[in-house]
C-alpha cells in the first residue's frame, strides 16, 4: 500500500528514514567541559582574592551541568522519523 503524495497526488511514493541532525558551527560540547571551566573558575577566584579550589569546583560542577544539558538536546536532536518522499515531484512529507 502506498500513501499518495500531499503535493501531487502521486501513489509514485517511498518511506524513508530522516534523522534531524543539526550540525553548529560552534560546538558547545567541545568548549564547555568541566577541565575548561574549571581552570576557569580557578583563575577568575584567584583574580578575586578567593582560593582557585573553590572556583575550580565551582568551574567542575557547572561544566558538568553544561555538557550534560548539551548531550541530551544532541540524543533528541539524533531521533530519527518516518517520511515519505514522492518520486514524480521530489518533495518530502511527513508521515
Amino acid at each position: 500500500m502506498t500513501i499518495p503524495c500531499p503535493y501531487c497526488g502521486s501513489h509514485n511514493t517511498t518511506q524513508q528514514f530522516s534523522s534531524n541532525r543539526n550540525i553548529s558551527d560552534f560546538d558547545l560540547d567541545a568548549q564547555l567541559t568541566p577541565t575548561a571551566l574549571a581552570t576557569l573558575g580557578a583563575g577568575l577566584a584567584k583574580s578575586q582574592g578567593v582560593s582557585p579550589i573553590y572556583g575550580g569546583v565551582a568551574g567542575a560542577i557547572v561544566g558538568g551541568v553544561c555538557q550534560y544539558v548539551v548531550k541530551k538536546k544532541h540524543l533528541t536532536d539524533l531521533k530519527t522519523k518516518m517520511i515519505g518522499y514522492c518520486q514524480q515531484c521530489n518533495n518530502s512529507f511527513p508521515l
